[in-house]
């Protein structure tokens, strides 16, 4: 920048000294390359004042220790200006390293200069006074080591200065110890402009190489003595020169060291007589060509793909509170607009933050705000952070006022990991801020090497691994208090690449011949020594697409190297790319659930093992991994492939009386939506008197039932640790031997999962709530005088710890001597078994009261897997001795068992449910036997059944994608099994636009959606349950191909049930309520 510095000495200049020299080199235009210079080249941004950031943050400090001493500070028109406050103005070129901070951004921790090779510096300059300059290094931090050098003058007015740090030598040490000379690695670099108070104005600096071959002789003749000699922009001394670059020079020639100037402008030399401003001009100039720089914009220093917008389906944005889980210690909290810079000195203009004021801190502690952005008693527990996924931190932040870095312009992060009780804290990370504008600065650390604090300033020393249930700001450590913004939050991941990855970049560079770039890759992001990926790339182009296909997976860290024809240079991206190949097919991560409630009572008893099902409901092959994050919860097995069950144990005998929470792990590097969480909440009681064991209901059948046949009995049990069984009892007739109890055994009940869910939600942190309800099938013709008379049943249930309760009673009349209907039962599989392969086979028997039969063929014996009817038919007719002595004289005594080979592995992994339904040849027709079991195949996914047994992350809308869709209307046609009377059309009404059903055990319905035949209409289904949508009933299906539900609700199931099926191309919400008595 031309400055008119010298005009007013110009115009009085006598015109006979201009003529008596003449400047002879340069005579032309010459272009000369640039040295090679630390900031253009490490920091990839040339020290040209185009932004604040050119120097340190502490030039703005006024408060701390380390203060300028500076006032007046204005980055404007490419140039610095300041007024030094006292005789000692000072500014860091290079910011130290601070103890106890994480040292984010440009340090010289990350940044460091490498004195042998850097050894001169340069730069334009202008004083308001001569004074004497000085500089300032470190090899470590400028607070245990800081080496001054002897001094220099500095003059008055626009002045070029070339340094030569090793030659100016080192003057003395802050800290007593021996002075370090400028060589080896300089962390921290300090310019002091003069030791008396000065305005002063730095155009550009620049710290280089000695290279020889970039000096250039300016030559001159005519002159009577000695001269000076000036740079300038043009050749019109009437307008002013650039400055002086030597003084008191003798002879005929000077040599330059053009390099080392700024390639900002072009150069004419002018001559001076000593202490003349009478300039003669040369006829030709010097131009610097400017060394070229890129910036990665893919692989960016933002990361990839960002964990709460993925994961959470909200970014951390704060463009709502719902942004954020909670806060502690913050008053006044809201989303406001606030006018902002950023560190660089450009205008954000108005910007959405979350701001919020810390609560006075009483002395001697800091203060001590936290913004969590996850915490476990929140979202952190069903969607905690991927530690080795989500790595890159980027926060944009600010605080108002001036900076004080003693005072607290700190923030932290802290962290705890899923199944531990004790957080990560990390170092100091030092937030930039200014009077009068808030200023945004952008943090980017990587979480895996971001320091903590040393000892117990960080209570757990685990870092960034593992799963992280709770993440927090702590913006800044202000005792009174104080304002902070918060503008966004990201955790981001390394980006990826399969086939193909696009790298993008932006490219500087004012002076170009013949610009050429290339990029190479390597593993360890060091040394420039990698695989070239393409050459001869025009770097103005902004954007490559490489071929990845063949590339092994893995990290791998992209860099640049490009010329501009003279000058060239090199950058790594700030991040690796992460390089995965897609399998075949695309694997989702399922588990039937993701919480589970334990119970224990010290040195006693405590909840048995409970299973999870996993399963891939994808299409890809998955192998998972099932991990323990607590050292007091079990899980077997460790490891499977695609589908499997583990078991999830607790041994409590180390934990206090009170809540505790541990968590098991489950991954699979193949899945989508790898890993999920289950989280065990467990709670231990000091003895029995803290609990009141078992209690429950007996719900069907109904008080006063006439019944025949089958029949099923239900209702529901809980306990504080565990209820062990229900048993069915009945009061005995007179004569009957009797039990302890005083009551005759019937049978015991199964606890049936999903089939109370009012019962879950009642009841949300008991053990084995899922699975409160029971059922049991009455085969009536058992009881006493031929299943004919009046009879009680009483359903008493057994806890953990071996009390027991009778949770209800009803009494029934059974009159099996006027039924018509067939009887029989289910023998296999049994209640609550585990089924596995495609020849399965499914025993039972069947007789129908005299005189009719049942078809020995079985072409009236219908299997119904999950409420649809099979293909074919059971094979009946077979002998069984114990039913043909216990019914004797019907016509089909000596052939009442029939059975059915079930292909399992046509169905998804789960909980299923399957029951016959016979016919005999009078049209006279019954279900017999009602059995929930679970099939467990390890095969790979390809299930054609849509038995509701697995969630899985991603496979369910939320509650609010539910919201935003319209409702469907139309009606749906519904046929009950009991009747089979070609069906009716129901139409929805009330307040939530249903279609109410109602419906009894064993008997359900088919519901068509669409019977008006909506085109392209194609449905999924859910079960509502509060606020949160599950699976369809076990024993349901759904045919998405036809738009049909089946139920046939088994025994256990009692109550509303509120569904939800999807029109999903339409984005129709059709809402059906079951009503199962």
């Amino acid at each position: 920048m031309k400055q008119s510095t010298l005009i007013i000495m110009l115009l009085f200049a006598a015109g006979s000294a201009f003529a008596q020299i003449s400047v002879t080199s340069p005579a032309a235009v010459e272009v000369v390359r640039s040295a090679l210079e630390y900031s253009a080249e490490t920091i990839q941004d040339p020290w040209d004042m185009n932004a604040r950031t050119d120097f340190s943050w502490f030039v703005f400090d006024q408060v701390s220790g380390s203060r300028s001493n500076l006032s007046d500070i204005s980055f404007s028109s490419s140039v610095f200006s300041a007024k030094a406050t006292s005789a000692d103005p000072n500014i860091y070129i290079l910011e130290t390293p601070m103890p106890g901070t994480c040292n984010l951004g440009r340090t010289g921790a990350g940044f460091p200069i490498d004195a042998d090779t850097y050894t001169k510096l340069a730069m334009r300059m202008k004083l308001s006074a001569d004074s004497i300059g000085q500089f300032f290094w470190s090899k470590g931090t400028i607070y245990d080591n800081f080496t001054w050098s002897n001094g220099f003058s500095t003059d008055a007015g626009w002045r070029y200065y070339l340094i030569d740090l090793v030659a100016l030598g080192a003057g003395g040490e802050a800290y007593g110890n021996p002075p370090e000379p400028w060589n080896g690695t300089v962390t921290a670099f300090r310019l002091d402009p003069g030791n008396s108070q000065v305005d002063m104005d730095i155009d550009w600096i620049k710290l280089v190489k000695e290279e020889p071959s970039l000096y250039r002789s300016v030559q001159w003749t005519g002159a009577a003595g000695n001269v000076d000699i000036y740079l300038d922009n043009d050749q019109n001394a009437a307008n002013g020169c650039l400055g002086m670059v030597a003084c008191n020079i003798s002879g005929n020639s000077y040599n330059l060291y053009v390099g080392a100037l700024s390639p900002e402008t072009i150069y004419y030399v002018g001559v001076a007589e000593h202490g003349s401003s009478t300039l003669a001009y040369s006829s030709g100039y010097f131009q610097v060509n400017d060394i070229p720089v890129l910036s990665f914009i893919s692989p960016g220093a933002e990361g990839g793909e960002d964990f709460a917008e993925v994961k959470l389906g909200d970014g951390w944005d704060m463009d709502s509170l719902n942004d954020i889980d909670t806060t502690e210690y913050i008053t006044n909290l809201g989303i406001q607009n606030v006018s902002a810079e950023d560190l660089e000195g450009n205008s954000l203009g108005s910007v959405r933050v979350l701001k919020g004021t810390s609560v006075a801190s009483t002395s001697p502690a800091v203060g001590d705000p936290m913004v969590f952005l996850l915490h476990e008693n929140f979202r952190g527990t069903d969607t905690p952070i991927e530690s080795d996924k989500y790595r890159i931190l980027v926060l944009k932040m600010g605080l108002p006022g001036n900076w004080d870095l003693v005072g607290g312009s700190v923030a932290r992060v802290v962290w705890r990991l899923l199944g531990e009780s004790e957080s990560n804290v990390s170092k100091d990370i030092v937030v930039r801020h200014k009077n009068p504008t808030p200023v945004i600065n952008a943090i980017i650390a990587d979480m895996k090497t971001l320091p903590l604090e040393e000892g117990a300033g960080s209570p757990s020393h685990s870092g960034w691994n593992g799963l992280i249930g709770r993440f927090r700001i702590d913006p800044h450590e202000f005792s009174d208090p104080k304002d902070f913004y918060i503008q966004s939050v990201k955790l981001a991941a390394f980006e990826r690449a399969d086939a193909t990855y696009t790298i993008r970049w932006s490219y500087a560079d004012n002076l170009s011949t013949s610009a050429t770039l290339a990029f190479y890759y390597d593993t360890d992001h060091s040394g420039f020594d990698g695989v070239e990926i393409v050459s001869g790339l025009d770097p103005n182009s902004g954007e490559y697409t490489w071929n990845t296909s063949a590339l092994p997976e893995g990290e791998v860290h992209i860099y640049a190297v490009y010329s501009d024809g003279m000058n060239s240079n090199r950058t790594y991206a700030p991040w690796p790319i992460v390089v995965e190949h897609a399998a075949v097919g695309e694997a989702i991560l399922a588990l039937n659930r993701d919480l589970l409630y334990f119970g224990a009572i010290q040195g006693f008893v405590h909840t048995k093992p409970q299973r999870i099902l996993i399963d891939n409901i994808g299409s890809g092959t998955m192998s998972w991994t099932a991990t323990s994050l607590n050292d007091w919860v079990g899980v077997t097995p460790g490891s499977g492939t695609n589908s499997g069950v583990v078991e999830i144990s607790i041994n409590p005998a180390g934990l206090s009386v009170g809540n505790h929470l541990g968590y098991v792990r489950i991954a699979a590097d193949e899945a989508t939506n790898s890993p999920l969480v289950i989280t065990v909440n467990t709670t231990v009681y000091a003895d029995m008197s803290s609990t009141i064991g078992p209690w429950g209901t007996m719900d069907i059948p109904d008080q006063g039932a006439v019944v025949y046949g089958n029949i099923p009995v239900s209702g529901w049990a809980l306990d504080e640790i565990e209820v062990e069984q229900v048993q069915i009892w009945r009061d005995p007739i007179s004569g009957e031997p009797v039990h302890a109890n005083g009551y005759v055994y019937v049978g015991d009940a199964v606890f049936v999962e999903g089939a109370r869910p009012d019962v879950e939600t009642a009841y949300p942190g008991y053990p084995l709530n899922y699975r409160a309800g029971w059922g049991y099938m009455l085969l009536t013709n058992f009881l006493p005088n031929s299943g004919n008379g009046t009879f009680v049943l009483r359903a008493i249930a057994t806890d953990k710890e071996g009390r027991t309760a009778e949770i209800g009673s009803k009494w029934i009349v059974a009159d099996n001597a006027s039924a018509v209907k067939p009887f029989g039962t289910i023998d296999t599989p049994a209640q609550g078994g585990v089924t596995s392969g495609n020849s399965y086979v499914n025993f039972g028997w069947a007789l129908t009261p005299q005189p009719n039969m049942i078809p020995t063929d079985g072409s009236t014996i219908t299997v119904w897997l999950n409420s649809v009817p099979l293909a074919g038919h059971v094979n009946y007719n077979h002998y069984r001795e114990d039913i043909a002595t216990l019914f004797p004289g019907y016509a089909n005594s000596n052939g009442a068992v029939g059975f059915y080979v079930l292909d399992t592995t046509a169905y998804a992994n789960g909980v299923h449910n399957i029951a016959w339904s016979v016919t005999d040849n009078d049209g006279n027709t019954d279900g017999i036997g009602s059995r929930f079991f679970s099939i467990v195949n390890t095969a790979a996914p390809g299930s054609t059944s849509t038995a509701n047994t697995v969630q899985g992350m991603g496979t369910i809308p939320t509650m609010e994608q539910l919201k935003m869709m319209l409702p469907d209307l139309s009606a749906v046609k519904v046929e009950d099994h009991s009747r089979m009377d070609g069906g009716r059309l129901v139409c929805a009404s009330g307040e939530f636009n249903q279609v109410v059903l109602s419906t009894r055990v064993m008997e359900g319905v088919t519901v068509d959606l669409n019977p008006d035949q909506r085109p392209d209409a194609r449905f999924s289904g859910y079960l509502q349950v509060g606020d949160e949508l599950r699976r369809l009933p076990i024993g349901s299906t759904l045919d998405t191909q036809n738009a049909t539900f089946y139920w046939r609700p088994g025994p256990g199931f009692y109550g509303a049930y509120d569904l939800v099926f999807i029109d999903n191309n339409h984005k129709l919400v059709k809402r059906i309520r079951i009503a199962v008595r």
